[in-house]
């Protein structure tokens, strides 16, 4: 291969695949397995050394990976860079200890050239065609690993690409069709020692895959654009319960910001309070990024 030719084909920081270079080899091998590996913490390494320190660090990680690969007998293992941060690994086949061996990879690679590095990673097996779904997809599993509670020790890192797309389909479904549990914790206020506020959680109620967490359909939901759809959806459900319980009390619960910077979805707001005749300070929102 020609010089030229490679520099077209090579991400020059790390001599892995450039991102052009690595989806036409998807398209091509059609692998059965993709990984995503994202270096959580490459802003504050960018921050804080120079530019040739940065690029030695995704230069090393990339050689030490391909190292890991082969002493594993994966000599056939694809890894390109997508964005600064992400790397992706593909394989022709699904292979039981690929998650095992990113983990070990991880742990032993903690302090890269006298860097810590920070790292995260997910796993889709049975891979179809759409390989950008999947890399979506995988973005999404590594999402929730950022939002698991403290106590949730073992959030899966692999996962079908069968399973996903079921999981898709069901959390549209649930939205659509206002499959919304909504579970209550009453807040005391203590100046008068009464309960006047009610804390909402809200989990999606779907009867394929059943009880879906915030942290497993948020991420999917942004992704396809329904944040607006779910956050009204949500909020009618509130709204709609008002009536049921005594005027002096009232209802906190999350929404997005970006839904509420929107000025349709203001209008909307106001307008199904005026609809249910709801004074609007009975509703407390908390607002959160996601």
């Amino acid at each position: 291969m020609n010089a030229s030719v490679k520099e077209t084909l090579l991400d020059q920081a790390t001599q892995g695949f450039n991102q052009k270079a690595f989806a036409k080899r998807l398209q091509d091998s059609k692998p059965k397995t993709l990984a995503l590996i994202i270096i959580k913490n490459l802003s504050t390494i960018s921050q804080n050394y120079g530019d040739g320190e940065v690029d030695a660090v995704l230069y090393t990680i990339i050689q030490k990976l391909n190292l890991k690969f082969q002493q594993e007998g994966l000599d056939k293992a694809l890894i390109g860079r997508r964005y600064g941060a992400e790397f992706i690994i593909a394989l022709d086949e699904k292979h039981a200890d690929l998650e095992k061996i990113l983990k070990e990879f991880t742990q032993e690679n903690v302090i890269i050239n006298n860097i810590e590095v920070d790292y995260t990673f997910a796993i889709v097996t049975n891979t179809g065609k759409d390989f950008q779904q999947i890399i979506l997809q995988l973005k999404d599993i590594i999402a929730t690993q950022f939002e698991k509670n403290v106590k949730e020790k073992n959030i899966p890192v692999t996962k079908d690409a069968a399973e996903i797309s079921n999981m898709e389909k069901a959390i549209i479904a649930s939205i659509k069709n206002n499959n919304l549990l909504l579970s209550f914790r009453p807040l005391l206020n203590t100046k008068n020692n009464v309960i006047d506020i009610y804390e909402i959680a809200a989990k999606l109620n779907a009867e394929q895959v059943g009880n879906i967490l915030p942290r497993v359909y948020l991420p999917v939901i942004n992704r396809l654009g329904l944040g607006r759809e779910y956050d009204f959806t949500l909020l009618k459900h509130i709204v709609d319960l008002l009536p049921l319980v005594d005027k002096s009390i009232s209802f906190t619960f999350n929404l997005s910001p970006f839904s509420l910077r929107d000025p349709s979805f203001q209008e909307k707001i106001f307008s199904y309070l005026d609809q249910k005749e709801i004074d609007p300070s009975r509703l407390i929102i908390q607002l959160y990024e996601r």
